[in-house]
This record gives structure tokens, sequence and C-alpha cells, in this order.
């Protein structure tokens, strides 16, 4: 068993695509063209627009938030 530990120092601080108080701590690292990790948004934080290259799934667990893509016009 491994024990994740999501707090801030052992995580990276992500600013790109403008991102804002973005926390990024990687669980797997990519295997079999997998990739799992966990992104942190602190208070006001925003994950900056941009492409996906690959699928994402985003899974709100504390507060709320939205995505906007192709399909979603503003």
């Amino acid at each position: 068993m491994k024990i994740n530990n999501f707090s801030k120092e052992y995580g990276k601080s992500i600013e790109a695509f403008n991102s804002k108080n973005l926390i990024m701590t990687r669980i797997l690292s990519e295997t079999d063209s997998v990739h799992i990790g966990c992104k942190t948004l602190e208070a006001d934080g925003i994950i900056g627009l941009h492409q996906a290259s690959i699928s994402q799934l985003f899974l709100v667990v504390n507060g709320e938030g939205w995505v906007k893509g192709k399909e979603v016009q503003s």
C-alpha cells in the first residue's frame, strides 16, 4: 500500500496557461499511457484555458467547479 500526501510541500505549483493557485501532486507516473495526479485549487484558483492533450477527468471533491469545452459556447 502507498499513502499519498497532497500537502503543498509535496506538490508542484503550476502556472502554465495563466493558471493560478494550482498545485499538482503525482499519484502514478506514466505507465502504459496512464497518468494519475491530483490537482488542488486553492482559494480563487484557476486552471488556465488550454486544450487537453489526453483524456481527463474533472472531479470536484470539495467546493464547486466547472469546465469549458468546444461543445460549450460562452
